[in-house]
């Protein structure tokens, strides 16, 4: 069947009438023009010997050349036994679980949980002990690790401590900062100090 019959011209020129009605640019892919003057993409298509409609979204906001794109997309999920429908909803869901990823990311970046825990230990610690531990965290570590997330600062020293051969590493438990991170062990390489005086200080930079 002929593809591609129209131009855009056309497709802005399509005037609505008192009923559907439908402009075929051939492949399946078609223009339904409403009553109300809405114009909106729709492809047919067969899969499981059964007829679908495939809606793609509305002119102008998507173009002609864009509802090509997204038939021949479709097309190609079709010929694996996949409804373009059905992939749509996917990766909608997908996206939005990765964005609520992001989101409980940034909610237990380094910052906010070090600042949960300072809150949590000061009633309970003497003053001149909370002091040390805050004064500790935020020289040593927030410079470096407040923009990231918990779940991502274990990576980040990973590779610190597999470049460091000698085994000159501190290793210190910070815990409990959070319900979910009540003992996180932290590798400080030597050299991430090296002439900031860290080395002079960072053995006890955090204690639980």
């Amino acid at each position: 069947m002929p593809e591609n019959l129209f131009t855009d011209a056309k497709v802005r020129s399509a005037k609505s009438t008192d009923r559907d009605w439908k402009l075929s640019d051939g492949g399946g892919l078609f223009l339904l023009v409403k009553p109300t003057g809405g114009k909106l993409w729709r492809w047919k298509y067969r899969l499981q010997g059964k007829e679908n409609l495939f809606a793609i979204g509305g002119f102008p906001q998507v173009s002609l050349a864009e509802a090509r794109a997204a038939r021949e997309k479709a097309r190609a999920l079709v010929k694996q036994g996949i409804y373009p429908a059905h992939e749509r909803q996917q990766v909608k869901q997908r996206n939005l679980e990765a964005l609520e990823e992001r989101k409980r990311a940034r909610e237990s970046s380094f910052a906010k949980v070090a600042k949960a825990y300072l809150a949590e230990i000061k009633p309970v610690f003497a003053q001149s002990s909370y002091r040390t531990k805050e004064s500790r965290i935020r020289k040593y570590l927030s410079p470096k690790f407040d923009g990231m997330p918990m779940s991502d600062i274990g990576e980040e020293l990973g590779g610190c401590c597999r470049t460091n051969g000698r085994g000159g590493l501190f290793l210190f438990c910070i815990g409990p900062l959070s319900l979910e991170c009540r003992s996180i062990a932290i590798c400080l390489c030597p050299r991430l100090g090296a002439g900031n005086g860290v080395n002079n200080g960072v053995s006890g930079a955090i204690v639980t």
